[in-house]
């Protein structure tokens, strides 16, 4: 393992890291809120692009782990600056970055200043506008005491359908239009399971028999997400050979029944 060293920066606090000089495309992990670069994702990830010889860098937010600062005093995008640092002084080239949690939003930012730095992204568990969906959650009163207490407060973009749904229900028509939004986007998935089941077998399913599959499937399944999984898997590894075809060049493309 490398030794951690210090990023000096003029007038803010020193960036600790730890970096392995390889080749390139490098890997870049941004760990996630509260956390630091002695996690296990970062130490496993560190492990495995030394045993590959690719570069790698893993490192501490302002005011996080070993690095200098107070962590109580920095914005979002003061650790979007950390990461523009490290890609600016540390890297050479484009680089992968890993982001966990408020560090996948750390990566979307970041790839959004520096595309020329970036040459591939990898989400763990993405926390994208995670604080503007807390912020929401909030108690009114909380709210327009931020608003009050800090007139630069920036303003939110507006509320996502199921945003609103969770915050309040007392919106004229929200439920259903939550539930109108549900059932066309249930509707075309199956529609366009449906046809390729019929492009698969080379005929037209009957109505009959359709309605009876789901059936099936939504009798079986705990929620309609699944039920449609549960769909793709039987069509895709048990009925369809003309699939399996285009895997394994040479095998029978005849319906087993």
């Amino acid at each position: 393992m490398s030794s951690m060293q210090f990023l000096t920066r003029s007038s803010l606090p020193r960036l600790a890291y730890y970096r392995i000089a390889a080749k390139n495309p490098g890997v870049v992990f941004l760990s996630g809120f509260k956390s630091n670069m002695n996690g296990e994702k970062a130490l496993a990830l560190e492990a495995f692009c030394d045993s590959a010889g690719y570069s790698f860098i893993r490192f501490d937010y302002t005011g996080c782990g070993s690095s200098e600062g107070n962590s109580e005093d920095c914005l979002l995008r003061d650790w979007k600056n950390d990461v523009l640092t490290v890609l600016d002084n540390l890297t050479t080239g484009p680089q992968i970055l890993v982001g966990s949690s408020m560090g996948g939003w750390l990566m979307l930012l970041a790839s959004l200043a520096r595309p020329e730095k970036v040459a591939g992204m990898v989400g763990l568990a993405t926390a994208a506008d995670h604080f503007v969906t807390a912020f929401r959650q909030l108690p009114a009163e909380i709210r327009h005491f931020a608003k009050e207490r800090f007139p630069s407060f920036p303003d939110l973009p507006p509320a996502m359908l199921w945003e609103k749904l969770t915050l309040s229900f007392n919106d004229k028509g929200l439920i259903s239009a939550l539930y109108s939004q549900l059932m066309s986007l249930e509707v075309q998935d199956l529609n366009k399971t449906e046809t390729r089941w019929e492009d698969d077998f080379g005929m037209d399913l009957a109505e009959e028999y359709w309605a009876k599959t789901l059936n099936r499937v939504h009798s079986s399944s705990s929620c309609a997400r699944l039920g449609l999984i549960q769909f793709e898997v039987l069509h895709g590894v048990h009925l369809s050979k003309v699939r399996l075809v285009d895997m394994y060049p040479g095998t029978d493309a005849g319906c087993d029944r």
